[in-house]
């Protein structure tokens, strides 16, 4: 899996909107009515993943796992694994 970087700023509005950069809608296949996870693993960061309109309560759940699992390494409870593990559970993403 090879993780893409596509640098950009963006605003948020006053109704808490914020604009995705055209270049990253179009690589991601992002269209006006897509879904979203959002998580918060840290004070500063917020990640969306893209989710199918009907995303299991597994889907949600490992969401979940993943925000936690953030918030632990940020407390530095983070457990150890070998490089190849986390790249495998990145995939399962």
């Amino acid at each position: 899996m090879k993780l893409q970087v596509a640098p950009g700023l963006t605003r948020i509005s006053s109704k808490g909107r914020i604009v995705i950069p055209f270049h990253v809608r179009k690589r991601l296949g992002i269209e006006a009515g897509t879904m979203f996870a959002v998580l918060t693993p840290r004070k500063d960061v917020v990640v969306l993943r893209k989710v199918d309109s009907k995303a299991s309560q597994v889907d949600l759940r490992t969401l979940r796992e993943a925000e936690r699992a953030w918030r632990e390494i940020e407390q530095g409870q983070e457990r150890r694994t070998t490089k190849g593990r986390f790249l495998e559970g990145l995939e399962t993403w």
